[in-house]
């Protein structure tokens, strides 16, 4: 049997910007296109401050932002994740 791909997040147009106390804005994240499928690996990687935490949260819909499109379809824990208990 084929293990087939499946799409299990797909974000179009994510932008955050954040305005500085002198009332500049600052974008953040800029991102045109992701997406990400099942049996992939994904490491966000980069130095302090550039929007790694904001791109996260912002994927997962934990922060307000602008997108023309955030799709997700997640499997349940128990059939995508297994955790050990350390």
């Amino acid at each position: 049997m084929e293990n087939a791909r499946q799409l299990l997040i797909q974000i179009s147009g994510l932008q955050k910007s954040f305005v500085a106390p002198d009332g500049s804005k600052h974008r953040i994240v800029d991102v045109a296109e992701f997406s990400l499928y099942t049996g992939a690996l994904l490491a966000v990687a980069g130095e302090s401050g550039p929007g790694k935490t904001t791109f996260l949260n912002s994927a997962s819909r934990s922060a307000t932002v602008f997108a023309r499109k955030i799709s997700a379809t997640f499997s349940r824990p128990s059939t995508c994740c297994k955790a050990t208990p350390v």
